[in-house]
């Protein structure tokens, strides 16, 4: 129930200051290399960014750019919880 009242009150309140919204796809950006340079540093992370990878690319390729992100984020939940036992003992190995 917090969730859900925290977004309501954020998006009234969003709606009612107005914010300038210039430079944030340099900002979003920039935040989504880091975390993908993070990744790939390391070892444990490599897989997990790899599946992502991939997904969108066959996402990208199959759909579009307009129509990619759902399914690429629909089939990187599906094979990520699939492979989550798989990707576990790995860890648990390093």
């Amino acid at each position: 129930m917090y969730w859900v009242a925290g977004t309501l009150i954020g998006c009234i309140v969003g709606f009612l200051i107005p914010f300038d919204l210039e430079g944030v796809e340099f900002a979003m950006t920039a935040l989504f290399t880091v975390i993908a340079v993070e990744q790939c540093r390391n070892p444990a992370a490599r897989i997990p960014a790899l599946i992502g990878l991939g997904c969108a690319a066959v996402s990208l390729i199959l759909f579009g750019p307009e129509g990619m992100l759902i399914p690429a984020l629909a089939a990187i939940v599906l094979l990520l919880l699939s492979l989550r036992p798989l990707l576990d003992t790995e860890k648990r190995r390093k």
